[in-house]
């Protein structure tokens, strides 16, 4: 099986409720875009459902058994891509996450070794 052009990272800690909807919405999202992708969850050391609420949902699961933070999550879950031969990441606030899947990049990434942006609100940087 070929390895997914595009892989969403979701860092969690005790979402067991919101993980059914979120997991139904990236797929409905991905599936209007046509690549193929892959969800990993990862579960940073929930105390409630998550970690069987993510399994539920059919996606690969990576879990910390003690909370560690979201830069630790993120840390994880890019070093499981990073060794598996990914070379691209992208990242952003749950939120919005499901806006940025719909993003069609002006240019093809694997042309690029980095791609990156700055989520804010109109204004707080000086835009207009």
């Amino acid at each position: 099986m070929a390895a997914p052009q595009i892989s969403i990272v979701v860092p969690f800690l005790d979402e067991e409720g919101s993980l059914e909807a979120l997991h139904a919405k990236l797929t409905e999202v991905m599936a209007s875009i046509g690549r193929t992708y892959e969800i990993l969850f990862v579960d940073d050391g929930s105390e409630d459902g998550t970690g069987e609420a993510a399994r539920a949902c059919g996606v690969r699961v990576l879990a910390h058994g003690l909370n560690q933070g979201k830069g630790r999550a993120l840390r994880t879950a890019f070093d499981e891509l990073f060794g598996a031969g990914y070379d691209a990441v992208m990242n952003g606030p749950s939120p919005l996450l499901v806006e940025v899947v719909v993003l069609e990049l002006p240019f093809p990434i694997p042309s690029h070794d980095f791609v990156g942006g700055l989520f804010g609100m109109a204004g707080q940087h000086g835009e207009k």
